[in-house]
């Protein structure tokens, strides 16, 4: 622990106080960037009681001025300043799971899948911006809008939904490297064009919540198979499986069958039924926590099992 100097505990106190008066809606005035710069500069070099103590009144100057976390990420200081670093990732990981436990008590099992996805993506990255999501995905339905209001059937319509997607834009799945956890989260998959069974097929049903045919939403549901996850196109004249992950190859009721068989797995009829929203969240982060655990990642692995607690209402 460093000894400072009676000035430099002069210091440290006025800095305190500022926070402190600020809490208790006391303050006069905010502190000056350079400050603040100080006070998370002091993060790094205690420890103990005096740590906590500064950790405390960090976290309580960030939550009466966000604004002081997007000015942190334009310092380049902060990249150096492991302890900062290490407290807004926690009180960022602490804020993703209230906003998962209130969108899940607000909505139910079949929650907003979209703000889910993007709860889930600002996970790894504080940076991370729900554009990143919803951008690709808006430009797509605005190309594949005009072919899909003129598909005269449902055949027609499969074709051209699989064509766009999967040859045009050319998502397919990552073979070569399976257990990237970049493969699961969706702001990634759509930028890489790959992922995995999951996440391609929340990227095709993301796509089809865009698309109207016939003045009604495109039906295409996530189909849970234990060992590969799938879409289905459930139109009432008509339903068709998709296997996103081999870009978006047909699938007949015998050939989910035969898939679940070749892998030594007795066949369901609740196989192939749409799964809720909540299924498809929680499967998302149950193959990251694999993911991170395989990669001796402890530390994700832990956060993300939380989430599940949430989840299952623990």
């Amino acid at each position: 622990m460093i000894k400072y100097d009676k000035v430099w505990n002069i210091e440290i106190f006025k800095i305190c106080t500022i926070i402190h008066l600020a809490g208790r809606g006391m303050n006069t005035r905010k502190l000056t960037e350079q400050e603040f710069k100080a006070f998370c500069n002091l993060l790094n070099d205690e420890e103990g009681r005096t740590l906590h103590k500064l950790t405390s009144e960090f976290k309580s100057l960030i939550e009466q001025e966000p604004a002081w976390k997007d000015w942190l990420s334009t310092q380049e200081f902060i990249t150096a300043n492991h302890r900062a670093t290490q407290i807004l990732e926690e009180m960022r990981w602490e804020e993703l799971g209230k906003s998962l436990k209130a969108l899940l008590e607000k909505e139910g099992k079949n929650f907003n899948l979209e703000e889910a996805l993007c709860l889930l993506a600002s996970f790894p990255n504080g940076l991370f911006k729900r554009e990143e999501i919803t951008e690709p995905l808006n430009r797509m339905a605005r190309d594949l809008t005009p072919a899909i209001r003129e598909a005269q059937d449902v055949d027609m319509l499969a074709k051209i939904f699989r064509q766009y997607l999967f040859k045009i834009q050319g998502f397919h799945g990552n073979m070569s490297n399976y257990y990237d956890p970049d493969n699961t989260y969706v702001n990634k998959v759509l930028d890489r064009k790959i992922g995995i069974p999951i996440s391609l097929s929340c990227v095709a049903m993301l796509l089809a919540d865009r698309l109207i045919w016939r003045d009604r939403p495109v039906p295409l549901f996530g189909i849970g198979l234990p060992s590969h996850f799938i879409v289905q196109f459930r139109f009432p004249e008509k339903q068709a499986y998709l296997d996103p992950f081999n870009r978006g190859r047909i699938l007949s009721r015998r050939d989910c069958i035969e898939l679940l068989r070749s892998q030594d797995i007795g066949f369901q009829e609740s196989y192939l039924e749409p799964v809720n929203n909540l299924t498809i969240l929680s499967r998302s982060i149950s193959n990251l926590v694999y993911v991170y655990n395989d990669l001796g990642n402890e530390k994700l692995r832990d956060q993300l099992l939380k989430y599940l607690q949430i989840l299952q209402g623990e």
